[in-house]
């Protein structure tokens, strides 16, 4: 029977055929020896040769289906693990600017790419909070200030002709100290009921010498004032308000409680592309803490209570003129303080200097 493949089965090295023997199909296989030449021939029935291979294929099969398993539970916690943060984040955008509600914080702690960007959205929303704060805070302030200007523009006829009347009064049955008073209050309410916010230096030392002149009969001379601004400056616009607050602090908290007589200087002069005002004082000074936790309120724009005149004024002119502009506090104490109030220098040609 293998007769026909003999020949085939001499001459080639190796190979392999099918035959039916016995009404079984077999595969034969041959192989020549390369050290003794001798021919190694096997038979396989077709049926385990089949068997084999559909082993093999299950086999293979198996091993796709498991890693086709793999692949979908990895791609699905691979999909889920971009997912979830950004339905996370896309979730507290919508809560946070659906409902302006700048409280909501993303809680969950991260370390990849989507731990920064929930750090980063944490932040814009503390930071969206305090402006809102900020602007609340400075709408009230706005409204506060307009209804105590809408106050003090009442009907200043009355208070003018009131103080007119007194002066007259106290002139006709003389009276001086009653007059310098009346005419010195007249003046300065005149000055501060202006509408407009801004003032020349020389209509500003007017309003400071009213000021002192009714302070000097009030305190009974209890100390002297000396001012000395350049000339250069008179002209030059500035916030009406300015230097008086500074002036009454030196009195109240430098002078009053100073026993004997003291003295408050007012300089100014212009410093390169500035002009520097100065309310020097010398009073009972500031303990040095004290001086150092004032300074820091100034810097950081605190509005404190006990410091509303300097912080006011401070405010102010960082509002109108930068914030590079403001005060400087200098005090040692028992020998006196020293306010500066640094503004850009404008010649008064030009209009107000603000901007």
């Amino acid at each position: 029977m293998f007769l026909k493949h003999l020949d085939r089965i001499i001459h080639e090295q190796e190979g392999r055929f099918s035959e039916i023997v016995g009404g079984k199909e077999l595969l034969v296989v041959f192989r020549t020896s390369k050290t003794t030449g001798f021919k190694y021939v096997g038979f396989v029935p077709r049926e385990d040769w089949n068997r084999e291979i559909v082993n093999l294929r299950n086999g293979v099969l198996a091993v796709a289906a498991v890693t086709l398993a793999l692949a979908m539970v990895l791609a699905y916690v691979f999909m889920k693990s971009i997912y979830n943060p950004m339905f996370l984040l896309l979730k507290a955008m919508k809560q946070s600017v659906g409902t302006t509600d700048f409280d909501f914080q993303i809680k969950e702690q991260r370390k990849d790419e989507f731990g920064i960007l929930f750090a980063g959205f944490n932040t814009m929303m503390r930071n969206l909070q305090q402006l809102v704060k900020n602007l609340y805070e400075e709408k009230l302030l706005k409204q506060e200030f307009e209804l105590k200007l809408l106050q003090s523009r009442m009907n200043p006829h009355f208070l003018y002709n009131t103080l007119n009347s007194i002066y007259s009064i106290a002139k006709l049955h003389g009276v001086r100290e009653v007059t310098d008073m009346a005419y010195a209050l007249s003046h300065f309410f005149r000055h501060s009921l202006k509408g407009d916010d801004w003032i020349t230096v020389k209509e500003m030392l007017e309003h400071i010498e009213n000021y002192f002149r009714i302070q000097k009969i009030r305190y009974r001379d209890k100390f002297d004032l000396s001012v000395d601004v350049e000339d250069e400056l008179m002209d030059m616009p500035v916030l009406k308000l300015l230097l008086q607050p500074l002036a009454e602090n030196a009195i109240i908290h430098g002078i009053e409680m100073k026993s004997g007589k003291g003295m408050i200087h007012i300089n100014g002069y212009r410093l390169g592309a500035n002009a520097v005002f100065v309310v020097a004082d010398d009073g009972l000074g500031i303990e040095p803490e004290r001086l150092e936790a004032i300074q820091a309120q100034l810097v950081e724009g605190v509005q404190h209570s006990e410091l509303f005149a300097l912080s006011n004024v401070n405010k102010r002119i960082k509002h109108y003129y930068g914030d590079q502009y403001g005060l400087n506090i200098f005090s040692e104490l028992h020998k006196g303080t020293t306010v500066e109030v640094v503004l850009p220098f404008s010649s008064g040609s030009g209009g107000n200097s603000h901007v």
